[in-house]
């Protein structure tokens, strides 16, 4: 079988303008519409210190700076793959 690989990406964000650093998350949930497993972020304690994060989702559990102040984001990157053609989306980010 030929596995056909597709790579996405997801930026988290606060509006403009927005501190949303005082917000703690414990976790972040991706989970996706063709049923693969979720993948898990979970905070490493850390806080987005420059403009942008680079998280990679290329497996089922990751760690992730979960707080970012005004004009900050963190950027999740991966890539899904099946071996038949179809549409895969990220159905809940929780």
């Amino acid at each position: 079988m030929i596995s056909s690989e597709a790579p996405f990406q997801l930026v988290l964000a606060a509006p403009p303008g927005v501190d949303v650093s005082e917000l703690a998350f414990d976790e972040v949930h991706v989970a996706y519409s063709d049923g693969r497993a979720e993948t898990v972020l979970k905070a490493n304690g850390q806080s987005v210190t420059a403009d942008s994060a680079y998280v990679s989702l290329d497996k089922e559990n990751a760690e992730a700076p979960l707080r970012w102040g005004p004009n900050g984001r963190l950027v999740l990157s991966g890539t899904v793959s099946s071996d038949v053609e179809e549409d895969v989306q990220v159905s809940v980010l929780a």
